[in-house]
């Protein structure tokens, strides 16, 4: 799916939407379910039509910036073991191993 959509407002006003899903995935997911402020609704419903899982959570560095955890859980098991046994994530990265817990349970 592609579109030829850019924000309106917002950090990437003018930017191509396609360009930011691939470069700033969570922030699109983001702005589809946590925002709380007005989001155009064609931007909103591209991007809800991209980002359909409201409980996906999107890394935002690393080897696999971009990629929804749980694609990486299949696909990389041995990073989720880092993540898992990584002090750093595990004392400031609480959202990211709140998503971490809820998908291995």
């Amino acid at each position: 799916m592609s579109s030829d959509l850019k924000f309106r407002s917002g950090k990437y006003k003018g930017c191509s939407i396609d360009e930011i899903i691939k470069e700033d995935p969570s922030y699109c997911h983001f702005l589809v379910y946590k925002f709380k402020g007005y989001v155009p609704k064609d931007e909103k419903e591209y991007l809800s039509s991209v980002f359909m899982d409201p409980d996906s959570y999107f890394l935002s560095f690393g080897p696999y910036k971009g990629m929804d955890l749980k694609d990486v859980i299949n696909e990389y098991p041995d990073y989720i073991e880092y993540l898992l046994n990584d002090e750093f994530i595990q004392n400031k990265c609480f959202r990211l191993k709140e998503a971490l817990n809820k998908l291995l349970s």
